[in-house]
Formats: C-alpha cells, sequence, structure tokens
C-alpha cells in the first residue's frame, strides 16, 4: 500500500485507448510468437523474415494484446 498527499501524486505520463486485438479467434495458429510493443515490429522483422524461412509460422503480437 502507499498513501500520499495530493500534491505529491503525479499525473499519467500516458494515457492511450484499448486496441482491440484478435488473439481470441483460433485463426492466429503460430510456431513462434513473437511479443514486443508495436513500434518494434518493423526491428524484429529481420526475425521474423529468418524464422518464417527456416519453415516456422510466425505471429507478431503487441505486449499490449497479451
Amino acid at each position: 500500500m502507499l498513501a500520499t498527499t495530493d500534491d505529491q501524486s503525479s499525473k499519467p505520463a500516458k494515457i492511450a485507448a484499448n486496441q482491440p486485438s484478435g488473439w481470441r479467434t483460433p485463426a492466429h495458429g503460430a510456431d513462434l510468437v513473437m511479443i514486443v510493443p508495436r513500434e518494434f515490429f518493423s526491428a524484429i522483422e529481420p526475425l521474423r523474415a529468418l524464422r518464417s524461412k527456416q519453415g516456422l509460422k510466425v505471429a507478431l503480437a503487441d505486449i499490449e494484446d497479451v
């Protein structure tokens, strides 16, 4: 438990609306799921492509969806 006074409380750094995902559908079968922040999807793409070439079905998941 944490107790603070009004002058000690801070404002949130960021507030964002939830973006619903479709991860509950059976269509999302994968051999490998890479869980990363959405802003890193382009950076992880070379690894995703490599694993796909190795025959794995790869899915990228935003960490906010987990």
